[in-house]
């Protein structure tokens, strides 16, 4: 194979020529042979990238004939006469000088065989002629593009004809290859031709490639045929970027209006090779918040992760079940469906409780008769989620009133207040009464007992008054009337049992 030197070109490309090896007519004449691997065919891709791009442009092989392209000079077919150019299916010899057969394919590179071809004779033009212009439109700025195509000198090497044609290939008015003197060869040779450049801002706005034969004289010879067209973004080689989300749906359980979730976290991961750009949320959320969002406009290498927190929160009088998505874009690939679901709750009302006390009530004791004054202090609690609000305290029994409270006009959810009371009997005997909490919300009460005696007097030390044990039956003389093992004052005043019956509970046990 006969090689040729690279030229030198500027920094933003490169080009590159190389003559294919002859080709038999039998060999040019299969079609679809087998494509190899071109990870490192295509010299012209930056290192670690390859020409996977969309191919830009249109009818490079010239099978539909005209399409696609103009020119600066006539278009003839079959055979273009001087200063003029032409699309060739097949073969073509003639005038004793020119042979050319088609490009039979180059497997280094993957490129098939092709039996049609464009012959350009730049013959009697002393500047040159420009034989193709087309249109190229989607390219990138900043992006690396391989163009690449095949040129031959239709002209045998035992030719008489003087001089040899050229190639150059133009974007935008500037050369990205060439020229080149493509030199008398055998009919089956093509030379390749590579040229990579970076996309500029104005090529991005739209360009025009162009191929000429700048090659100036009137001699004869400047016959040339070009092929298999194409230029192609260079883009990574490996596994296009991949994102994947986990999980895929949030459940955020039962929370009350008004009320905040625990948060939870999606993580998104590239699970490709090649990088992933993440678009920005789509997330016109009603009754869940993203609290957090590391993901928007994120680029991710491979195995990056980014996250998104969310919480619930079900605005006032949201009850039920609640299902919301939000999508997460990314390219490549699909856009991704997160699923939120969570279940509102109404805030309960507010509820009148008093913790500590027993189901019996207050029990102030006993105190003398229009002697004494026992004092006991209750805690009231708002127990619901709401305010309870024009809070009204009252008592009812004999000799019993309210001293103080801190309850005030509201009492807000979950907060407590006291009230202290005080039993000064009047007159002696077994008192019994009540506490009543109002309020627009609810209401609640706690029992009130006392006992009013005439004196103090504990005869058998059992630590209940004589005239309480005559009214409750025990005897003021034994301190365990029912022989228990439990005195009476233990009994009524701890244990809670009967003192006239040494089994209470009825367990047969004493």
């Amino acid at each position: 194979m006969k090689q040729f030197t690279p030229l030198n070109k500027p920094s933003d490309g490169k080009t590159i020529r190389r003559r294919l090896p002859g080709r038999s007519l039998m060999f040019a004449a299969i079609a679809g042979f087998g494509l190899l691997n071109t990870a490192q065919a295509e010299l012209g891709c930056p290192a670690g990238s390859e020409p996977t791009g969309a191919e830009l442009i249109t009818n490079g092989s010239f099978v539909n004939g005209t399409t696609g392209w103009t020119s600066d000079v006539p278009v003839v077919a079959p055979i273009p006469f001087d200063n003029a150019v032409g699309p060739v299916d097949g073969s073509i010899t003639g005038f004793g000088n020119v042979a050319q057969n088609p490009f039979g394919g180059d497997a280094a590179n993957n490129v098939a065989a092709v039996d049609t071809w464009l012959y350009s004779n730049g013959n009697g033009n002393p500047g040159g002629i420009t034989f193709l212009i087309q249109d190229v439109a989607g390219l990138i700025e900043g992006e690396n593009y391989l163009f690449s195509g095949y040129y031959s000198n239709t002209i045998t090497d035992n030719s008489t004809y003087p001089a040899n044609p050229s190639i150059q290939v133009n974007l935008g008015g500037a050369a990205i290859f060439g020229p080149e003197v493509a030199d008398n060869d055998e009919p089956d040779n093509w030379n390749r031709m590579e040229a990579t450049f970076v996309a500029s801002a104005a090529n991005a706005v739209g360009a025009t490639i162009s191929l000429s034969d700048p090659t100036e004289g009137v001699e004869t010879g400047f016959d040339m045929g070009t092929t298999a067209l194409s230029l192609k973004r260079c883009t990574p080689i490996g596994e296009p970027g991949r994102l994947t989300v986990t999980p895929l749906s949030l459940d955020f359980g039962s929370v009350t209006e008004g009320q905040s979730s625990a948060t939870q976290t999606i993580t998104a991961t590239n699970e490709g090779d090649l990088d992933v750009a993440v678009g920005n949320l789509v997330a016109g959320l009603t009754n869940f918040t993203v609290v957090e969002n590391l993901c928007d406009g994120q680029t991710l290498a491979s195995s990056e992760s980014c996250t998104i927190t969310v919480s619930f929160t079900p605005g006032a009088d949201v009850t039920g079940a609640q299902a919301e998505s939000m999508t997460l874009p990314s390219n490549p690939g699909d856009d991704i469906v997160i699923s939120l679901a969570g279940n509102g709750v109404l805030i309960p009302p507010g509820a009148i409780n008093f913790p500590g006390l027993a189901a019996a009530g207050v029990d102030f004791g006993s105190a003398q008769a229009t002697v004494d004054s026992n004092q006991e202090t209750v805690t009231i609690k708002n127990t619901g989620g709401q305010p309870l609000t024009g809070l009204v305290l009252s008592v009812s029994g004999s000799g019993i009133t309210i001293d103080s409270q801190t309850c005030g006009n509201t009492l807000a959810a979950g907060s407590s207040c006291d009230v202290t009371m005080s039993f000064a009997p009047a007159v002696v005997g077994q008192v019994t009464g009540a506490l009543q909490v109002q309020s627009n919300e609810a209401t609640g009460s706690a029992g009130l007992t006392g006992l009013g005696v005439a004196n103090l007097t504990d005869s058998d030390g059992d630590g209940l008054l004589d005239e309480e044990e005559l009214i409750r039956g025990t005897d003021p003389n034994d301190p365990d009337s029912d022989d228990d093992g439990l005195s009476d004052g233990e009994e009524v005043n701890q244990t809670g049992t009967d003192p006239l019956d040494a089994d209470s509970d009825d367990d047969h046990l004493t």
